[in-house]
């Protein structure tokens, strides 16, 4: 802009000083055009300055408010991010703790089951046990038979090695003659150590008052005192 003043001014003063006749005016003119020139120059330029300035300043608020606009943008993504990761944790943290309660009440279950079970078993045990003592203790006295007298048999343990195997038995409360016809009635105590060993019969026989017990199968493996029944026959 200011080659375009420095020209026109130029022309202006050339055409001034063929009109006067001289260079005198003309070089006058032609430095009024200057001083006009470069006010003119001086004044654009002030002007593309502010006008740059302005730009800067709209471009830095802009510049400004985009990086807001993004940092609240990651501010929001953060905060969600946050919130996501604590629902996530506390959903973890619940299932982590439903689970150990349900483990816990399941082992607390089983726990007591196997206590009730165990007690259970030592329970009948010792009903087991108390059944025995009492029929042992009692069917000497309450197991009256019209036909015979009870009484006991004592067994010891040097049964002979072949089937079947024969022990001598001793009466016990009860004087046996050669016409004592001994038989074993049903008793827990004697049935159970008779499957316990393997034993399949259990009989006495009398010869002469003498008293023999046999075995079939296998021979009991302790010495037993076992319920009989003594009849006299004729």
């Amino acid at each position: 802009m200011s080659e375009e003043l420095n020209i026109l001014s130029y022309a202006l003063s050339r055409k001034y000083t063929d009109l006067h006749g001289g260079d005198s005016g003309g070089e006058t003119v032609y430095n009024q055009a200057k001083k006009y020139t470069d006010a003119q120059v001086a004044a654009s330029e002030t002007e593309m300055k502010k006008y740059a300035d302005k730009s800067a300043d709209d471009k830095s608020a802009g510049a400004l408010s985009a990086a807001k606009t993004y940092a609240d943008g990651k501010d929001a993504n953060t905060l969600n991010s946050a919130k996501s990761y604590a629902n996530a944790q506390d959903t973890a943290t619940l299932n982590s703790a439903k689970n150990y309660t349900n483990s816990e009440i399941v082992t607390a279950k089983t726990e007591a089951l196997a206590e009730a079970s165990a007690y259970a078993d030592d329970a009948d045990e010792v009903v087991l046990e108390e059944a025995k003592k009492y029929v042992d203790e009692s069917s000497m006295n309450s197991y009256i038979v019209s036909e015979g007298t009870m009484g006991k048999v004592s067994l010891g343990t040097e049964w002979s090695a072949t089937e079947p195997h024969t022990i001598v038995a001793t009466p016990v409360g009860y004087t046996v003659t050669e016409k004592t016809m001994v038989s074993i009635p049903p008793h827990a105590g004697t049935l159970i150590q008779m499957r316990n060993d393997g034993v399949q019969t259990l009989y006495i026989t009398n010869d002469n008052g003498v008293l023999t017990a046999y075995a079939i199968g296998n021979a009991p493996s302790v010495a037993m005192e076992i319920p009989a029944l003594f009849t006299e026959v004729t």
